[in-house]
């Protein structure tokens, strides 16, 4: 079984690419990323004892935060994450359009995004 999962990957080593080959954009890039995995593992935290308290307004273990509690941290880290994915990681190339089809300048007609 191991030996089918590793199958896939190349055996060479090759370089990064360049975009990637300057250091402080990579350190940014990886700071940011662990970062958004924090906030991601909180959510799912969050979304787990709310599950595990039993819904709105119930409490089923007293060691566990109120189901209330977790449900507002976690739609707090879920807000926080992607008002960091619609503000830097879903730009296009073509002129700044959002994936929500939305132009840059005023006047620009809404169109839907075509994945």
């Amino acid at each position: 079984m191991l030996g089918i999962a590793a199958n896939p990957f190349p055996k060479e080593i090759v370089p990064l690419i360049p975009a990637l080959q300057n250091g402080p954009l990579l350190t940014i890039h990886v700071s940011v990323m662990m970062l958004s995995y924090a906030v991601l593992t909180v959510a799912f935290c969050g979304a787990v004892v709310y599950l595990a308290q039993g819904g709105e307004g119930k409490r089923r273990f007293a060691a566990l935060p109120s189901a209330d509690a977790a449900g507002d941290l976690a739609h707090k880290a879920v807000m926080v994450e992607a008002s960091r994915c619609w503000g830097w990681g879903l730009r296009s190339a073509r002129g700044g359009r959002t994936a929500r089809g939305g132009g840059t300048g005023a006047g620009t007609r809404r169109r839907r995004a075509r994945w």
